[in-house]
């Protein structure tokens, strides 16, 4: 499985990962129904008449309903890290209030808290109207939209006034062939400019092994590589300007380092993500991963280069740099999709 957090690029999210994930949905649904087997218990305990006992799970499951209605949509708006710790902290407050309770009212309360933020902290309205791209499935984590073209690029472009040193520099750096060629533009350009050009690999050693050949090769250490919540990752700059990011959904080594590439992604910083995502819908490519108005991730061929949509600001902040910048991309993209500007002003151009 492939998801993104608040990190802005592509990463392999492990199997531990994802059943944490899952064991988290679980358990913060099952406090709607945890009241049910005791009933009776509850009723002794506090007084509450056998005919008023339906009472205590339909409060839960009106708590829910609300959070359905209310609160689902914050994920568009607020940084999703955010809204799930503090849905989880307001859950476990509401149980500890409901099973501290002694008398009904303040039972009921407790329940009806708990079950207004035990609702999916992974899905929004905005995640609903993106299934109109195609087809879609969707779990309690990923909202994932399947449309039913897919496209490849062929390569990316990066323009350098000095393209034979960009060349050797990219080669010693990181070797990725065809997938990434230079050429030479002396277009106007100043601070960030707009991308990303990211690495997924294996393994933190593997991480290393890249920054480590980029930097000898001339490239600027921009956010050392280091532990997340998400894995292990850095980012370095390259001599011509273009920022790359190394990382591994990984955080322990399990064999040697390599110089294999799992994923060679390149994440547009743009304006708007679903007006950017819809422009390239309607051209063709696939959406495999999108999470409202924050990210949205194609579908690609086993060793093409993959492309992703970010807000510039959140780019920019993954990136370690000030979102500022004016002028060229620096950067083009060559696919059987045709001769085309987007509307954050990024080229494509035809295979040649």
């Amino acid at each position: 499985m492939r998801a993104t957090g608040h990190a802005g690029s592509v990463h392999s999210v492990s199997a531990s990962t994802s059943l944490l994930f899952a064991t988290i949905c679980a358990v913060s649904v099952a406090t709607v129904y945890s009241a049910q087997p005791i009933l009776t218990q509850i009723g002794d305990d506090l007084g509450v008449p056998p005919g008023e006992l339906g009472w205590i799970v339909t409060v839960g499951q009106l708590g829910y309903l609300a959070g359905l209605a209310l609160l689902v949509p914050l994920g568009d708006t607020i940084d999703r890290r955010t809204l799930i710790a503090a849905h989880l902290l307001l859950t476990a407050v509401g149980v500890v209030i409901a099973a501290t309770a002694a008398r009904t009212w303040v039972l009921l309360i407790g329940l009806t808290l708990a079950g207004l933020f035990a609702v999916d902290r992974g899905g929004s309205r905005s995640d609903q109207e993106s299934r109109s791209d195609g087809p879609a499935v969707a779990d309690n984590v990923f909202d994932m939209n399947i449309t039913t073209a897919q496209s490849t690029i062929a390569s990316v472009v990066v323009e350098t006034p000095d393209p034979a040193a960009a060349a050797a520099f990219y080669e010693s750096a990181f070797g990725l062939g065809d997938r990434l060629r230079v050429r030479k533009s002396d277009a106007e350009t100043t601070g960030f400019r707009g991308y990303i050009l990211s690495l997924v690999v294996s393994q933190p050693s593997t991480v290393d092994s890249f920054i480590g050949s980029a930097v000898a090769a001339g490239a600027t250490t921009v956010k050392p590589a280091k532990k997340s919540f998400w894995g292990y990752g850095g980012v370095v700059q390259a001599p011509d300007g273009a920022v790359w990011k190394i990382a591994t959904s990984a955080k322990k080594d399990t064999g040697p380092a390599t110089r294999e590439v799992d994923d060679f992604v390149l994440l547009l910083g743009v304006d708007s993500v679903k007006a950017t995502k819809q422009f390239y819908v309607e051209r063709g490519l696939t959406v495999a991963k999108s999470f409202g108005g924050k990210y949205a991730e194609f579908e690609s061929p086993a060793g093409s280069v993959k492309l992703a949509l970010y807000g510039r600001k959140a780019a920019a902040k993954d990136a370690g740099v000030p979102a500022e910048g004016s002028g060229s991309h620096r950067i083009a993209v060559t696919s059987p999709l045709g001769s085309f500007t987007d509307p954050d002003g990024f080229v494509w151009e035809v295979e040649a």
